[in-house]
């Protein structure tokens, strides 16, 4: 059996997806700096371009933060459900304090129609059986919900004060500073201390400034690592694109060895594998039985490894080692051992005992139960069902095709 030249889809594709994704993880966490806002900042004045509620008329449309007042800046987008579920909790609240000159202002940074065509959507969950289903512009109409497609505001207070996820509020106190930040839906007692005068900012800026650091160190740990895995991805990349596939696998091996990348090993050792099977390196079915081995509650990991081998050996039109689709069969029985009701990998095994012991009946009986657990998927998997059913009555085994492999 001559070595395996082409590894378009289960190889190079491989390693050329991966370095992309990191690349792209690193370019966008590669700087990681200091808040310009926190507790206690000088809250920024506003201006905002679409103001589409105000209760009906009720709050001015704001451009000076003025002291006296409270307000609550939150940031959110007709995409983001947690945002949407924070709703009710947020026209709630401002019900609760609009006589206590406290304004909510809920900022998009979407254009006005699709904040718009959002609101003409249904509330979610049901209504009172007495009451019309409301809209999200009936929800939203008793606080300020605006967009502001320019991102203005949200430069000047979210991306200032270094957040990075959304729902997110700000509560701007009586005298003109930033109070309190963090998520809508605990923003019951801050406000109300802050409204009572009696909130102590001081205490909460030790506690935000701490925390904020410590995930300023965990995302400067995180950027560090992308930017090392990138690296070493560039570097197996180059002698996939030189054709030196036995180094590639070697410099992946020196990868695993490195302990500033154990949080990528296992992807690192499934990349090195699927190179080595690919390519028929002459320590592939030893690698392959540690993985196994090593993996053996596993079924996800198995059951991936072990269908790619197989359609590995479809594309190839047979031409893989038998010591390796032992193997993966004995990775799809462990698979199939740890998830007995994974229509998925119930059809994986079925296939490799058809194809490794050539028994029909087994794998029609592992096949009937994995169409029975396949759910969503049975459309892709009852045709193999069909085809054991047809060559058990006719006795004409199915001619083979080549097919692409995703391995």
């Amino acid at each position: 059996m001559g070595r395996i030249k082409s590894i378009s889809r289960f190889g190079l594709a491989v390693v050329c997806t991966f370095a992309f994704c990191v690349l792209t993880e690193t370019l966008q966490a590669q700087d990681v700096e200091e808040p310009k806002m926190s507790i206690g900042s000088k809250a920024p004045d506003i201006d905002i371009e679409h103001w589409v509620s105000d209760n009906d008329g009720m709050f001015e449309h704001v451009t000076k933060i003025e002291t006296g007042k409270v307000y609550v800046i939150e940031f959110w987008a007709t995409w983001c459900g947690p945002c949407i579920a924070s709703m009710p909790h947020i026209a709630e609240i401002q019900k609760q304090y609009e006589d206590q000159d406290v304004q909510i202002i809920s900022i998009s940074d979407e254009d006005l129609e699709t904040v718009e065509d959002f609101l003409e959507r249904n509330v979610r969950g049901k209504s009172e059986d007495d009451e019309p289903k409301k809209t999200y512009e009936d929800l939203t109409n008793s606080y300020c919900l605006t967009t502001d497609p320019d991102k203005s505001v949200m430069k000047d207070y979210f991306r200032a004060a270094g957040r990075t996820g959304i729902p997110c509020a700000f509560i701007v106190g009586k005298s003109g500073l930033v109070e309190w930040i963090g998520h809508p839906m605990a923003i019951d007692k801050p406000l109300k201390s802050v409204v009572a005068d009696d909130w102590d900012r001081e205490k909460f800026k030790i506690e935000y400034v701490a925390a904020e650091k410590k995930k300023m160190e965990v995302a400067r740990k995180r950027a560090e690592l992308r930017k090392k895995m990138n690296g070493a991805m560039r570097g197996v990349q180059e002698k996939m694109a030189d054709g030196d596939q036995d180094g590639a696998v070697d410099l992946i091996g020196d990868l695993l060895k490195d302990e500033d990348l154990k949080p990528a090993h296992e992807m690192f050792t499934k990349m090195r594998l699927q190179l080595m099977i690919t390519i028929e390196h002459e320590d592939a079915a030893t690698a392959l039985e540690q993985f196994v081995n090593k993996n053996k509650n596993n079924g996800q990991a198995l059951n991936e490894v072990a269908w790619g081998i197989y359609e590995l050996f479809e594309e190839n039109g047979g031409d893989v080692d038998t010591e390796i689709l032992k193997q993966a069969k004995i990775a799809a029985e462990y698979a199939a051992k740890a998830e007995p009701k994974n229509g998925a990998i119930l059809d994986t095994l079925a296939h490799f005992t058809y194809l490794v012991d050539e028994d029909l009946d087994k794998a029609i009986e592992i096949q009937k139960r994995a169409v029975a657990n396949a759910g969503p998927q049975v459309d892709d998997i009852k045709p193999f069902l069909d085809e054991l059913l047809k060559e058990k009555k006719t006795g004409k085994k199915k001619k083979k095709k080549k097919t692409e492999s995703d391995f």
